[in-house]
């Protein structure tokens, strides 16, 4: 039997006191309590929300200058115009009125800008052109890395709710822009991107898993299904819309150019008259050319079919743009409160693959 140890007791002096409200008074009071780990404490990266885009885009620039010269080629700094968002935004949603999502307007009249020009030119344009067809492929292969750079760094899998194939960067992306914005951003460096990608599978399908029975989430589709039969179409949520609705404008749009007239750029061309025609252009005059054949009229029936669908797919995105309203912020807020509960909850088991998939020297 083990008795119980009488509590110590201690004489309370007037030194004792005095070191107490000491204590007080210099600030020796209890200690904050640890916030809860986050997504990128983990695994890197910033928290975009919150950072200066201008003052990043200049550091990032400045890197890749400081990169492509050290390989020996030419780069200005691109210092890149501010963008009115808010100008961006309604600029975008009358365009829809107009033209849809312009997939089928562009190939009637060819793309051009919805935003007011400005005077802004690339400072690296005229270097670019300059350069013949192999020497402009190296400069891109030192920019943006080599096919083979890009395809270690990446990993394909089908995506479950489209069953598309998607590839997605899980590794360092490559080339001087990929080191600068990696650097920029505080991106961890991947040492195994397809061990990192297989090993967080089962966290990416928890956390999707989570936020599509979130209440919030059931009460926003709802909303969005109600507004969609209001405009005379049946779609539960946006992407059952992606699904059904945007997807089948681009494969109507597929069958009328399928049966119509060719108007590739080359017709006629043979292969070595073609590699003659770029190595012997200039950038400029090639996109010149493109776009010129891109703006050739259809025939008469082809045309016609295209106008048809060009109203159709108006009227599509215009239900879709006024039942989406804030729904991707809202979307996004709740894949949020999900994820910064998850880490929370299985913070040691996220930290366990950083350690074995992340280099410990970056963040």
């Amino acid at each position: 039997m083990h008795r119980r140890r009488p509590a110590a007791t201690a004489t309370v002096t007037p030194a004792t006191v005095a070191a107490i409200v000491l204590a007080l008074i210099t600030g020796c009071a209890p200690s904050e309590p640890t916030p809860p780990a986050s997504w990128t404490d983990i695994f890197g990266g910033i928290d975009h929300a919150d950072a200066d885009q201008e003052a990043m885009n200049r550091e990032r620039e400045e890197l890749i200058s400081q990169c492509m010269r050290n390989l020996g080629w030419e780069y200005i700094a691109v210092e890149w115009p501010a963008v009115d968002q808010e100008l961006t935004k309604e600029a975008f949603q009358a365009q829809t009125y107009e033209r849809g999502w312009s997939h089928v307007w562009n190939v009637l009249y060819g793309e051009d800008d919805i935003l007011p020009r400005t005077d802004w030119v690339d400072p690296n344009a005229e270097y670019v052109s300059s350069l013949t067809l192999g020497e402009s492929q190296a400069y891109m292969e030192a920019l943006y890395g080599t096919p083979a750079q890009q395809e270690a760094a990446t990993v394909t899998f089908t995506d479950p709710a489209t069953g598309d194939t998607v590839s997605a960067t899980v590794g360092n992306n490559p080339g001087c822009a990929g080191q600068a914005a990696d650097a920029v951003e505080h991106r961890a460096s991947v040492t195994d991107p397809q061990g990192l990608w297989d090993a967080m599978q089962v966290h990416y399908q928890a956390m999707d898993d989570t936020a599509l029975a979130d209440p919030r989430k059931i009460a926003l589709d709802a909303t969005y299904q109600a507004c969609m039969t209001e405009h005379g179409f049946a779609y539960t949520d946006p992407l059952d819309f992606f699904m059904r609705g945007y997807r089948s404008i681009d494969q109507r749009l597929e069958e009328i150019l399928a049966d119509a007239p060719s108007r590739t750029p080359f017709d006629g061309w043979t292969e070595d008259e073609i590699a003659q025609w770029y190595s012997s252009t200039s950038q400029t005059q090639r996109d010149a050319y493109l776009d010129e054949v891109a703006r050739t009229p259809y025939d008469a029936a082809t045309t016609a079919a295209l106008e048809e669908l060009m109203q159709d797919e108006i009227a599509l995105a215009v239900a879709d743009q006024e039942c989406s309203g804030t729904y991707q912020d809202e979307w996004q807020a709740i894949q949020d409160d999900v994820q910064a509960q998850y880490v929370t909850a299985h913070e040691a088991e996220l930290r366990a693959i950083a350690a074995q998939f992340l280099d410990p020297a970056t963040p």
